[in-house]
């Protein structure tokens, strides 16, 4: 009975190893096609910026020809940018990355939509304005304060909030701003006047 207890917990030992094993492979080749996902995407955002440098620098070499033939040029300037967007394959992709030489890029890539794109979520990420001093368990985020001022400022601003103290001293204080402004510019002049007779 010992040695069939002893086989039974090698055989579950050597089980347990198998299914490590297997995880960690599985865990591995996931990785692989995240990195290359995040490969695809890059190259996608540069064959992007080359294209949108090479539209940018097309528009710039054109005459302006004056107000008579601006629907000539508009014209003219959508059909490059077809003959742009025409003239883009995969096939010129495989150049030097290296230099800012113009590539292609294929549009199909871009405009298709991701087959992933349920997969990947955006990451709520909670903004302190101080890691070094702020915690997550005493200080609002950034965004919290941002919203609590924008209620604020919406309850202050609200006239249907009648029964604020704060609220009425707002819109009374509101109402009495253009008085003082002006008020105290005047006295900003007078006191400017006084002291220049003194000098």
């Amino acid at each position: 009975n010992e040695f069939n207890n002893q086989i039974l917990d090698i055989i579950s030992d050597i089980d347990i190893n198998i299914k490590a094993q297997e995880k960690i492979t599985q865990l591995q080749e996931q990785e692989l096609k995240l990195i290359r996902k995040q490969n695809e995407l890059a190259n996608q955002i540069q064959q992007q910026q080359i294209l949108a440098q090479r539209l940018n620098a097309n528009n710039q070499f054109k005459p302006s020809q004056g107000s008579q033939s601006a629907n000539f040029d508009s014209q003219s300037q959508q059909q490059n940018k077809r003959d742009v967007l025409v003239s883009v394959t995969p096939q010129n992709t495989a150049g030097n990355e290296t230099t800012n030489t113009s590539k292609t890029v294929d549009l199909r890539k871009i405009f298709t939509p991701a087959t992933d794109s349920s997969e990947i979520l955006p990451k709520n990420r909670k903004l302190y304005a101080s890691s070094a001093f702020y915690s997550p368990t005493l200080h609002p985020t950034v965004e919290d304060q941002v919203e609590l001022a924008r209620r604020i400022s919406h309850s202050l601003s609200d006239i249907s909030n009648q029964t604020s103290k704060g609220q009425s001293m707002y819109v009374n204080r509101k109402k009495r701003s253009d008085k003082w402004v002006h008020e105290g510019r005047s006295q900003g002049n007078n006191c400017l006047n006084h002291v220049s007779r003194y000098s």
